[in-house]
């Protein structure tokens, strides 16, 4: 594994242990300060813009959940399951150490070859 694939690596290890304890300041401080996350309109149409508010929208969606780090489009990202079924898969922008982008899949027909 590359350096930079062991970084990102380690990051996404820090959101979803940061999201398992339910750390919203942990959270927040693996993201800039410009971060946006970007759903596919499945719960929420406009951009989140903001560490906090990221945050607090990726507690939100693993709330009463079970998140794993899992492979998705060939990187390290997190896979959202209630009652063993997928409803949400999250994919990240990290350049450097910090969060500069999430995607959010949340639409059910999107997820379905998850499932």
């Amino acid at each position: 594994m590359m350096p930079g694939a062991r970084r990102r690596e380690a990051v996404v290890q820090a959101i979803s242990a940061a999201l398992d304890a339910g750390d919203e300041h942990a959270l927040a401080n693996l993201m800039t300060a410009p971060v946006v996350a970007v759903t596919d309109g499945g719960v929420v149409g406009e951009p989140v813009r903001g560490p906090r508010r990221v945050a607090l929208g990726l507690l939100a969606v693993a709330s009463g959940s079970e998140v794993t780090m899992q492979g998705v489009n060939g990187e390290s990202g997190l896979v959202v399951r209630r009652d063993r079924r997928v409803v949400g898969v999250v994919c990240f922008d990290i350049p450097r150490s910090k969060v500069t982008r999430v995607w959010l899949t949340l639409n059910p027909e999107k997820l379905r070859h998850w499932n």
